[in-house]
C-alpha cells in the first residue's frame, strides 16, 4: 500500500471523529471554558447549523500524539486484537470496535509502526465498509486529498469539507448515532491506552496521568451526546457505563470556593478555584472501570 493511500485513510479517521462533534451540537462559545457546564445548542436551521464551528472530543490522532510526548515507550499488546474483528456483527458494535481500531491505528502510527498500521488500516476500512460509512465520502475529495498531503491549510478545508457532507449524508439517512458510536469507541480506547501505559502509577508519569484527568471534559462531551440516542437500548448501557465512568471523575476534580477581595474597590466578591486531587486509590479505581467497559465491548 502506498504511503498516498496510507494518509488517506488516516484523513478518512480522522473524518469520522470529527462527525462526532455534528452530534454534540456544542455551542461555539463554550470553546475555550475550563468548566464543565458544556451548553448543547439547538438549532433548526441545518444549513446555519452545518456552517458553525463545532467542538468535540480529541480525535485519536491528536491523544496519541500527546500519549507520545509523555515519552512513553510502544506496547502493541496492549491494542484490540485484530482476530477481535468478527465478533462484531451489529451496527452499533461495529461502530463503536471502529473507533476503538482508529485509535489503535492512531497510536501504531504515531509510533511509526508501520506494518501494524497496515493491518489496522484494512480492519477500519472493511468495518467503515460494512456499516456505509465509506459511502459518505466522495472520491474526489479523496483523491485531492491524496495530492494536499503536505499543505495543511488545504487539508484540514478538504476534511471539513467531507465532514460538512457526510454529517447531511448520515442524517438524511437517519444514522447521526453512528457517528456518535464511532467518536465514543475511540475516545474510550485512547484513555484506555493511556490509563494502560501509566502503569497504574500517579507518580511514574505524572504529564500522562494529567493528560488522562483532562478528559473529564471530553467526557461530558460523551455523554451529552450519548444521551440523544439513549432509546436505543444498545446505546443506553454504553450511556450508562458513561455516566458510571463520571462519577469517579466527579472525585477527581474538587472545586473550591473562596473569598477575593478587589484592593481597588474595597469589594469582596466569591470565586472557584479548581483543585485536582488525585489518590492511588481512586486512580485504580478509574483503571479498572476502563478496563472493564472496554473488555466488554471489545471481547
Amino acid at each position: 500500500m502506498s504511503k498516498k493511500n496510507i494518509s488517506t485513510i488516516f484523513y478518512l479517521v480522522s473524518f469520522i471523529f470529527l462527525l462526532f462533534s455534528a452530534s454534540c451540537n456544542l455551542s461555539e462559545n463554550n470553546a475555550d471554558t475550563k468548566t464543565d457546564s458544556l451548553k448543547v445548542e439547538k438549532n433548526e436551521n441545518h444549513d446555519y447549523y452545518s456552517q458553525k464551528v463545532f467542538y468535540s472530543l480529541p480525535s485519536p490522532l491528536e491523544t496519541a500524539s500527546l500519549i507520545r510526548k509523555t515519552g512513553v515507550t510502544y506496547r502493541e499488546e496492549i491494542l484490540n486484537p485484530i482476530s477481535n474483528y468478527h465478533n462484531y456483527d451489529t451496527n452499533n458494535s461495529m461502530a463503536l470496535n471502529l473507533g476503538i481500531y482508529g485509535a489503535d491505528l492512531s497510536f501504531a502510527n504515531i509510533f511509526d509502526q508501520q506494518q501494524t498500521s497496515l493491518k489496522y488500516i484494512t480492519i477500519v476500512k472493511k468495518m467503515a465498509d460494512r456499516i456505509g460509512i465509506l459511502d459518505a465520502v466522495d472520491s474526489k475529495d479523496l483523491k485531492q486529498l491524496e495530492e494536499s498531503i503536505s499543505d495543511r491549510e488545504k487539508t484540514m478545508n478538504l476534511i471539513s469539507k467531507i465532514f460538512l457532507n457526510s454529517d447531511i449524508y448520515l442524517n438524511e439517512n437517519n444514522r447521526p448515532e453512528i457517528a456518535v458510536l464511532v467518536g465514543f469507541g475511540g475516545w474510550l480506547e485512547s484513555l484506555y491506552i493511556a490509563l494502560r501505559l501509566s502503569e497504574k502509577s500517579i507518580d511514574i508519569n505524572k504529564e500522562l496521568v494529567s493528560r488522562i484527568i483532562d478528559q473529564r471534559l471530553s467526557l461530558n462531551i460523551a455523554i451529552r451526546s450519548l444521551d440523544t440516542y439513549a432509546h436505543n437500548p444498545e446505546i443506553y448501557e454504553i450511556y450508562e457505563d458513561a455516566l458510571a465512568l463520571k462519577k469517579i471523575y466527579d472525585k477527581i476534580v474538587v472545586v473550591k470556593t473562596i473569598m477575593v477581595m478587589d484592593k481597588k474597590t474595597n469589594i469582596s466578591s466569591m470565586q472557584q478555584e479548581e483543585q485536582v486531587s488525585l489518590t492511588p486509590y481512586l486512580f485504580i479505581q478509574l483503571y479498572d472501570k476502563v478496563t472493564n467497559i472496554r473488555k466488554k465491548y471489545t471481547e
